[in-house]
């Protein structure tokens, strides 16, 4: 006689279970390219059991959100006070939490506004012993100075989930963790670096926070800039054709006599982007004499078309999930040269990194620049333009 079977029981902890796989998928597919069943896959369960726990995947989102958040402030909020030891809490944190940045940094804007303005609040509390010991490290820091420095140490944390380069988690840390300590203590910020020689900031400049909608008089042109406009201020699953041909003062099938659909605009422009990137890289080594000065070209060029073009680089980040594959492999292939040829010039200055290691330091970089961007008290700073490409030059240990 068969014995009976003993009941399964549910883990004690398999609600948390759930916000982490949910942060995992978040993090690697981006919000809207995930289902509930993806989640209760990764954990094992069924969907049925999974709708026990949550109502729906925005509620896992606020969830997964508020988790990160309470992680930070479990780091932050220490008996510890000293600098150098929350920043290297924060690194363990975040090279062992990858996902928890982006939801921060990319994820929150899924979330309805009144909720984005508590979780923020809740943020800035969770940080607020780090902001501390950022302004204490620095003689006489103003307010904003330090508001600047603490988001930037953040976004060098949170560069972690933009990325996998396979390089052992341990060196990882410390080299976010000395990129961090570079620009809390950098002699250059605040101030007003000016860029190298021959490379001036163009319009576009960081205090044009109510810039204009103007477009250009080509319809397929006019459509590109209003989508990418759109994409940069909603998010790509949030705007539909009729709203950018609205947007383009073009409506009806007239529409896609110039893109097929909304994928289509979206890799038209993230490859005419990355082109112009590379296009600046290939300036700065015709112009530059030696390694440093190409990588500072390089770095001052990124900064400019960061400042003017920021939706299709912020889409560039967060959005090359929503393309089809063949499309995203492509553009993934020149985001691979691009950020080779940065890797390959710092390489060349400081010797004692391997090509894993400058990548880190690459990608920390391109996410300090475009997450000060994304707030509109930082972004409408006079100097941001100098300011960016001196925490860049922190970052990837330039002129140390």
């Amino acid at each position: 006689m068969a014995q009976p079977r003993a009941p399964v029981r549910r883990p004690r902890d398999r609600k948390q279970q759930i916000v982490t796989a949910a942060a995992r998928q978040f993090r690697q597919s981006g919000y809207h390219n995930v289902g509930m069943s993806d989640i209760a896959d990764a954990v094992g369960i069924t969907g049925a059991a999974l709708y026990r726990h949550f109502g729906g995947k925005q509620e896992l989102l606020l969830a997964a959100v508020r988790d990160a958040i309470d992680q930070l402030a479990q780091v932050c909020h220490r008996d510890v006070r000293d600098l150098d030891e929350l920043l290297s809490a924060m690194g363990v944190l975040t090279v062992g939490r990858p996902d928890a940045g982006v939801l921060w940094e990319r994820e929150l804007r899924h979330l309805p506004p009144e909720v984005q303005h508590d979780l923020r609040g809740d943020l800035r509390a969770a940080v607020a012993p780090l902001r501390a010991a950022i302004g204490n490290s620095r003689p006489a820091p103003a307010e904003q100075d330090v508001d600047l420095l603490l988001w930037a140490v953040l976004a060098v944390f949170a560069s972690t989930g933009y990325h996998s380069v396979g390089l052992e988690s341990g060196r990882v840390r410390v080299r976010l963790v000395e990129a961090a300590s570079a620009l809390c203590r950098s002699v250059q910020i605040p101030g007003r670096p000016q860029p190298p020689d021959g490379v001036r900031p163009g319009p576009g400049r960081s205090g044009d926070v109510g810039r204009g909608r103007l477009l250009p008089a080509s319809r397929r042109e006019a459509i590109l800039t209003a989508a990418m406009r759109l994409f940069g201020e909603r998010g790509y699953q949030a705007v539909g054709m009729d709203e950018i041909g609205a947007a383009a003062g073009i409506t009806g099938a007239s529409l896609y006599h110039h893109f097929p659909g909304k994928s289509a605009i979206l890799a038209t422009a993230l490859n005419r982007c990355l082109e112009a990137m590379m296009f600046d890289v290939s300036g700065a080594f015709d112009a530059a004499a030696d390694p440093a000065q190409a990588l500072q070209l390089i770095l001052s060029a990124c900064v400019r078309s960061s400042l003017e073009h920021g939706e299709a680089i912020g889409a560039l980040l967060g959005e090359l999930n929503s393309l089809a594959d063949d499309d995203r492999r492509a553009i993934r292939v020149m985001q691979h040269d691009y950020l080779t040829e940065w890797s390959a010039l710092l390489m060349r200055l400081r010797p004692e990194l391997s090509e894993p290691e400058a990548r880190v330091l690459v990608h920390a970089t391109f996410t300090v620049v475009h997450a000060l961007l994304r707030i509109p008290r930082l972004r409408s700073r006079p100097a941001l333009d100098g300011e960016l490409v001196a925490l860049g030059e922190a970052v990837l240990g330039l002129g140390t």
